[in-house]
């Protein structure tokens, strides 16, 4: 194997659960420097400050993952087994550099308006030399933390800005402090019931992706295909939250679906699962659990009270029926759409729920950039006391 670094002067491990983008952060921390610096000086021909740190770097180049293995003083296998990418592969889905990643949160960028916090349990975080990022935390459907039994949150409960590792600095000095108001990371203020559906989920999808299979229906199937369902049941349980798609919403009443105290409602936005917040995350994973427990038969007599087809489960532009689905959509009545001739460019305008949809995302976006603007006097004040 060749080597092209040395050990660096304050050792750090890799931990047991940690992200590599958390060992880099502390790596450069501990040397008493910025991550930008250690980035360069040892690997600057690859830029890779714009790359997901925690996608493992095997994709770019396999020398990358033996010098941190070297720098970690610790086996290859460790970086190489910490991989998004990895996980996107368990699950059967092959990586594609201009797609995100399924199942994954988005990771903070390089620039200081970008809307991204990232997860984090405030107790976890509390001692400094210990800190560190679980990898785990960038999963779409890690909501709570085992440990402590809270809800993850991603911003700061100081600043209420969002919560960016990546622009920590040298003189913060530890991982766990708030790169925009400096504070220590802490819990927020407001007490989060725990759901107990979607900490069930949570555990759940742990176990199915640990053991590489899950039983639906009565069936055994592999971890990627139980993934994929609960995409699809999520997918389904959003459209039963639209006033136009009522079949759905009938469906969803008909198999007794629901959460005391949790109200299904749509979602704010129509972006993809992981992109959501933390509290429609919550909303969309715990009705999955509920619909998980709903057996092959009372599937199926609820399809049929509501006069469902095959057609009827053909979500999206390019609809893809899960595996683990297909023995009840086998068994529903086929109906085949007629076929549109011609090929005519609508010149519809968009409907009022688009619009509606499209006004939501730009408000939110206006919501963080006057966080930011809020911000921006506090920076300047301890700018000038610095002078």
């Amino acid at each position: 194997m060749m080597v092209s670094v040395k050990p660096l002067p304050v050792a750090t491990p890799l931990l047991d659960d940690e992200s590599i983008n958390s060992w880099l952060l502390r790596v450069s921390l501990n040397q008493g420097c910025d991550l930008s610096t250690i980035l360069f000086y040892h690997w600057s021909k690859y830029n890779l400050r714009h790359h997901d740190f925690d996608k493992g770097f095997n994709h770019i180049n396999k020398q990358i993952h033996q010098d941190m293995a070297v720098l970690a003083q610790t086996n290859l296998d460790f970086f190489d087994n910490r991989s998004l990418i990895q996980f996107n592969e368990d699950i059967g889905l092959e990586y594609r550099s201009n797609i995100s990643l399924t199942w994954v949160l988005p990771i903070p960028k390089f620039h200081s308006k970008t809307m991204v916090g990232h997860q984090y349990c405030a107790q976890c975080m509390q001692e400094d030399k210990n800190a560190y990022l679980r990898l785990k935390w960038r999963f779409s459907w890690i909501v709570y933390c085992e440990q402590h039994l809270k809800p993850l949150q991603n911003s700061c409960s100081s600043c209420g800005l969002p919560y960016q590792p990546h622009l920590i600095k040298a003189n913060h000095r530890f991982i766990n402090r708030c790169p925009h108001c400096r504070e220590k990371l802490s819990a927020e203020k407001a007490n989060q019931v725990l759901c107990a559906d979607a900490y069930e989920f949570q555990l759940k999808a742990e176990q199915v992706l640990s053991a590489n299979q899950a039983v639906v229906f009565g069936h055994s199937i592999a971890s990627g295909d139980w993934f994929e369902l609960i995409l699809f049941f999520i997918n389904l349980i959003r459209k039963s939250t639209l006033k136009k798609d009522l079949i759905y919403k009938n469906l969803v009443e008909t198999l007794d679906v629901g959460i005391d105290g949790f109200e299904l409602s749509k979602t704010r936005t129509g972006l993809k699962f992981d992109y959501l917040s933390h509290g429609e995350r919550v909303m969309l994973i715990a009705y999955a659990n509920q619909m998980l427990k709903i057996t092959f038969d009372d599937w199926l007599l609820a399809c049929r009270k509501n006069n469902l087809t095959q057609n009827s489960f053909r979500l999206g532009k390019r609809p893809i029926i899960p595996q683990a689905f297909l023995p009840i959509y086998k068994e529903l009545p086929s109906v085949v759409k007629r076929q549109i001739k011609g090929s005519r460019v609508s010149a519809k305008p968009k409907s009022a729920r688009a619009v509606n949809t499209s006004w939501e995302r730009m408000q939110l976006r206006i919501e963080k950039l006057k966080i930011y603007d809020k911000a921006k006097p506090n920076k300047r004040a301890r700018r000038a006391t610095k002078s």
